[in-house]
């Protein structure tokens, strides 16, 4: 039994996690036979990141978030099940308005071996929106980049924002493809 459970553990719980909306938090790792738990939460990228918010339904979110070090997780590869496409995803945070000091969070889901962006995430103040492409993958400059991309609210409302700017991800430690 534990070798039919053994393979599936990390999959299974992503998957979980991911359906109650709890991202990518927690990473197994297998090294031949030893599976660790890995907290695997955004830190400093050293890299700045900056993205404008136009057009939003809620005048209060309009402004340009930025830091001079946004946080990132560890870009991973994701093997669904079913229908859904694999993916490459890494979450972001700590990009901040000063003149409400409003923060962005979010995740971006991009096709592994390619530049286009599956979909994104963002995160304002608790209020998340989401846009499917409409982003491209810089892999030169190790970014994913919005050019005018109009995200919809994901939580029953007609909210939508507009976004232009990068978000840097982490270089290292990048699975094949991604």
């Amino acid at each position: 039994m534990k070798s039919l459970v053994r393979p599936l553990l990390p999959t299974l719980l992503t998957a979980c996690l991911s359906a109650c909306g709890g991202g990518i938090g927690v990473e197994f790792v297998d090294d031949g036979g030893n599976e660790e738990v890995v907290d695997d939460r955004p830190f400093p990228s050293g890299r700045p990141g900056s993205v404008t918010v136009n057009a939003a339904s809620d005048a209060r979110l309009v402004g340009t978030y930025a830091s001079s070090n946004v946080r990132a997780t560890h870009v991973f590869r994701f093997f669904p099940l079913g229908e859904f496409p694999e993916t490459c995803r890494f979450q972001f945070e700590g990009l901040t308005e000063p003149r409400t000091n409003a923060s962005m969070a979010g995740e971006i889901l991009y096709l592994p071996g390619t530049d286009t962006v599956h979909a994104s995430f963002v995160v304002i103040d608790f209020r998340e929106f989401r846009v499917n492409g409409k982003a491209t993958l810089d892999r030169a400059g190790n970014a994913i980049v919005f050019d005018h991309a109009v995200l919809n609210s994901t939580q029953g409302t007609t909210q939508t924002l507009t976004i232009t700017g990068s978000v840097p991800m982490q270089n290292e430690s990048k699975p094949a493809g991604c």
